[in-house]
């Protein structure tokens, strides 16, 4: 049988190595980069930073193909009644700020019209503005609302379903680092520093950004609307002031202090925060930082003169697809390419949310692999 290519050590390559290794093929994974993870990686430490705020949800296939495996990591789930809202530059306890918001829970939204347009006909504009700010939590778009009420509404309604959402404990690369050495238990050749300039002959699997994937694939119809995200990760020597986490539904900034749920993450005596914001399109991401600043400002004081470590960052592209009014998942990038190419990733044509996108469709591409090249 012809060996098996797969281009990128991210979650969508390692997990679609391993289920094609596991089909019985041979199988050799090249990961440009000297370490496995794509943006699932993790800083080193002392302060261990996801890149992005990484969290695992649950019900969904990501984690059923972990615990058919006996992978799924140790991991805790945030106290949802710690968590402040922020809402007209006041902090309040939740849910009573977004009792509307669970009026839309159990509501089927349709895919046509935008998130904002469905909203407001079901509870008014100030609930429908407040449900928006709430989505670009799961989402991290600078405005949910121009999406697809679909779209936003699964991103909603898995948000809040109890204990949903749950952190990797040492960090994300925890995982990583289980989804390797199971890659390597099943006979996967891991090459770091291999930069393919072009694909090989043989059945082929691309696990790349689309930007990278439409040079290797020679197909510049590969886009799809996707989330730009502003990044701020901050340790600070803790005060007992300083809230677990802070959602801002008016500039839609979320900060988390990690470090709450998992010690481990932040030296002691120190408080590991990631914070985020979505950034709109045509958007400077300096104004996606200023709005993360003026939350920090709100929500914990002195945090300027508290700060132990700190880093900046800005995802273009970077946290999944941002599927438009009148588009699904199924509309999105197919992963069959034809001529032996599979293509995936987070931003394919695969259901779930977030990381379980990557997950799928790595799943769908080794099941058609294996399939289709079973006589080669």
């Amino acid at each position: 049988m012809q060996e098996v290519t797969v281009v990128g050590g991210g979650i969508a390559g390692l997990v679609a190595a391993i289920s094609i290794a596991e089909g019985g093929r041979a199988v050799t994974l090249h990961e440009a980069r000297s370490h496995l993870g794509g943006r699932g990686e993790t800083t080193p430490g002392p302060h261990h930073a996801n890149l992005g705020a990484h969290a695992l949800y649950r019900h969904g296939g990501f984690e059923a193909w972990l615990r058919e495996r006996d992978l799924f990591p140790e991991a805790r789930s945030p106290r949802v009644y710690a968590l402040r809202l922020m809402h007209c530059g006041r902090l309040r306890r939740i849910p009573l700020p977004l009792l509307p918001l669970l009026r839309l829970q159990r509501a089927e939204a349709p895919v046509e019209i935008d998130f904002r347009s469905w909203a407001r006909l079901k509870v008014g504009d100030e609930a429908a503005e407040a449900a928006i700010g709430f989505a670009a939590l799961p989402t991290f778009h600078g405005d949910p609302g121009t999406l697809s009420a679909a779209f936003v509404q699964e991103r909603i309604q898995r948000s809040l379903m109890n204990n949903a959402v749950c952190y990797v404990v040492g960090g994300w690369q925890r995982l990583i680092d289980a989804l390797a050495s199971e890659a390597e238990a099943a006979g996967v050749r891991i090459q770091l520093r291999s930069q393919l300039k072009e694909l090989p002959n043989g059945p082929t699997v691309v696990a790349t950004s689309l930007d990278r994937a439409r040079s290797l694939l020679a197909d510049p119809t590969l886009t799809w609307p996707q989330a730009r995200t502003a990044m701020f990760d901050l340790a600070l020597r803790k005060s007992r002031r300083d809230p677990t986490g802070v959602l801002d539904i008016d500039s839609r900034v979320y900060a988390s202090v990690y470090s709450a749920v998992d010690p481990s993450l932040a030296p002691k005596g120190e408080a590991l925060l990631q914070c985020v914001a979505g950034v709109c399109d045509g958007e400077d991401p300096a104004a996606g930082q200023e709005r993360i600043e003026r939350v920090l400002d709100a929500s914990y004081r002195g945090w300027r003169e508290r700060i132990t470590w700190k880093r900046q960052g800005f995802l273009n592209g970077g946290a999944g697809p941002a599927d438009p009014p009148g588009t699904c998942w199924r509309d999105r990038p197919a992963i069959e390419r034809g001529a032996n190419r599979w293509l995936v990733g987070d931003s394919v044509a695969a259901p779930g949310i977030l990381s379980e996108v990557s997950v799928e469709s790595a799943r769908l591409a080794a099941a058609s692999l294996l399939e289709k090249t079973s006589g080669d």
